[in-house]
C-alpha cells in the first residue's frame, strides 16, 4: 500500500445497485404480455436502461477512490453528490470485514472502518477483492500507535490461524433460542385463523386473517434475519485481541477493541434460565458496530450459551471476579410501593473496580461497568421516590446502551454510593 489513489473493484457499482436491477426485472416480468406485443419498444427501453446503468457504473467507478497514508485514510465517493472523507489513522478503533451475499458471489469483501466518534463515523469500502482488502487492512493496523487501547484482529485469510477459540455456538442452539419462540407464535396465529376459517366464513374472520398476515410475515422475517446473523457464531482470542465471526448468507468478522469496552451486559430470558442459558454483549465507546444489514447494535460476544461458558468469557473481561459470589444488596421495603413486582428483582453489588446492577423479572439483566469508565455519576428522584425517600443512582459511561442503574435505593445510600464510586474511579486512574 502506498500514497497513490486506488479504485474499488470494477464490479462495485453493479453490486451496490443489484437490488434495483432485481426490482426492474420483477416489474418487467409482470408486463411480459406487453413485451411480446411490442418487442421493439421493449428492446428500446432495455437499451436505454442498460446505457444509463453502464454510464452510471463507469462514472461511479471512475470517481470513487481511496488512499491510505501514514497520517490518514481518504475515501472519495458519489456521482451527482460528491463526498470526500478523511479519517486520521490514530483515531481508528476497528476494521471489520463483511461479506454480504451479493459480494460473496463475486469473491469480494467490504471493509468497515470505525473511529472514535458518534453517528456517521463509519467509513465503508464497497467492495474490494480479498488481496486488496487484506493489504489495506494490514497497512492501516500496522500504523496504529503502540499505546492505543484498540486491539487488532487477525486478517481473516491468513494461512496460519493461531487464535484460541473461546466459544462456538452450534446452529441448533441459535435456532432453538431465537427461532422456536417467534416461529412458534407465527404457527399458532396461522393455526388459529385456519381453524376459525374452517368453522366460519364470516367477513370479520377473513378481515382478521388478512390483517394478521403482515404481522406474521414481519415476525418470520425478523426471526430469519436474527438466526442468519448469529449462524456459525465463533469468538476467538489471540495476541491481537478478541475476534467475532458470524453469519450464514452475510458473513461478518469483527474485532472487539477490549480497551474501549464501557459496559458489559448478561441477559437471561425466563425460558433460557430453565436450561441454564445466557447472552453476553458489550458496549464499546465510539463504535457503532453495524451488522451486515447496516443496523447499529451492541457487540455480542455470546448470542446464547451455557452460563458457565458465559462466565469464562466474563473472566477475560473482568478477571477472576465471580459476580455470583458477591453480596447482592436488595432494595429497601419502601421500594415495593414504587415498583411492587420489579422491586423484588432489583439488587446491586460491586468491589473497588466494578459496579454491578441486576434487574428484570422475566428477562434478568446484569449490567457491569468499571468505576474508572464513569463519565458522569447522577442521583435522580421522581415525585413518588421523594415521598418514599428513594432515589436512583446512574453511572454513565462513554458507551451508548449499557450503563449502571441502581433503581429505588434509599436516598441516603444512593448519595453515599455516588461519592464512593467517584472516589474509586479517581483511585483507579
Amino acid at each position: 500500500m502506498n500514497d497513490h489513489w486506488h479504485r474499488l473493484h470494477p464490479l462495485s457499482p453493479f453490486i451496490r445497485t443489484m437490488h434495483i436491477v432485481a426490482v426492474a426485472v420483477v416489474v418487467a416480468a409482470q408486463q411480459i404480455d406487453e413485451v411480446f406485443n411490442a418487442p421493439f419498444v421493449a428492446l428500446a427501453f432495455v437499451g436505454v436502461g442498460a446505457t444509463i446503468a453502464a454510464s452510471y457504473g463507469w462514472a461511479s467507478y471512475h470517481w470513487t477512490g481511496f488512499r491510505a497514508t501514514t497520517a490518514q485514510i481518504e475515501l472519495k465517493t458519489g456521482v451527482l453528490f460528491r463526498q470526500h472523507r478523511r479519517i486520521p489513522t490514530d483515531r481508528i478503533e476497528a476494521i471489520d470485514v463483511a461479506r454480504p451475499l451479493t459480494a460473496r458471489l463475486f469473491g469480494l469483501v467490504e471493509l468497515r472502518v470505525e473511529v472514535a466518534s458518534g453517528a456517521g463515523s463509519e467509513m465503508r469500502f464497497q467492495y474490494l477483492d480479498q488481496e486488496d482488502a487484506t493489504a489495506l487492512r494490514e497497512y492501516v493496523l500496522q500504523l496504529q500507535p503502540a499505546s492505543t487501547n484498540a486491539v487488532r484482529a487477525p486478517t481473516p485469510d491468513l494461512a496460519a490461524d493461531t487464535s484460541r477459540v473461546m466459544l462456538e455456538v452450534p446452529a441448533s442452539h441459535v435456532v432453538m433460542a431465537y427461532g422456536i419462540g417467534p416461529l412458534g407464535l407465527v404457527a399458532v396465529f396461522a393455526l388459529f385463523f385456519g381453524l376459525i376459517g374452517t368453522v366460519t366464513t364470516s367477513a370479520v374472520t377473513t378481515t382478521a386473517a388478512i390483517t394478521s398476515l403482515p404481522i406474521m410475515l414481519a415476525i418470520a422475517i425478523t426471526t430469519f434475519r436474527t438466526v442468519e446473523s448469529y449462524w456459525g457464531f465463533r469468538v476467538s482470542h489471540d495476541e491481537r485481541g478478541m475476534v467475532v465471526r458470524r453469519g450464514f448468507l452475510n458473513e461478518l468478522t469483527q474485532k472487539v477493541p477490549v480497551g474501549r469496552i464501557q459496559g458489559i451486559r448478561m441477559e437471561e430470558p425466563f425460558l433460557w434460565r430453565a436450561f441454564g442459558r445466557a447472552r453476553l454483549s458489550v458496549d464499546v465507546a465510539g463504535y457503532r458496530n453495524v451488522n451486515v444489514n447496516g443496523t447499529a447494535e451492541t457487540v455480542v460476544l455470546a448470542p446464547v450459551a451455557a452460563r458457565k461458558a458465559v462466565h469464562i468469557l466474563l473472566q477475560d473481561l473482568i478477571g477472576t471476579l465471580d459476580i455470583d459470589a458477591l453480596e447482592h444488596v436488595i432494595v429497601p421495603k419502601a421500594a415495593r410501593w414504587r415498583a411492587p413486582v420489579a422491586s423484588r428483582f432489583l439488587s446491586i453489588a460491586g468491589n473497588e473496580t466494578w459496579a454491578i446492577a441486576r434487574e428484570g423479572a422475566f428477562r434478568r439483566r446484569t449490567d457491569i461497568v468499571a468505576h474508572a469508565k464513569a463519565q458522569s455519576i447522577r442521583v435522580t428522584q421522581g415525585p413518588w421516590q421523594r415521598k418514599l425517600q428513594l432515589a436512583t443512582l446512574h453511572i454513565d459511561t462513554a458507551g451508548n446502551r449499557i450503563h449502571f442503574r441502581a433503581l429505588h435505593r434509599a436516598a441516603q445510600d444512593a448519595y453515599e454510593l455516588a461519592w464512593l464510586s467517584r472516589k474509586l474511579g479517581h483511585t483507579s486512574h
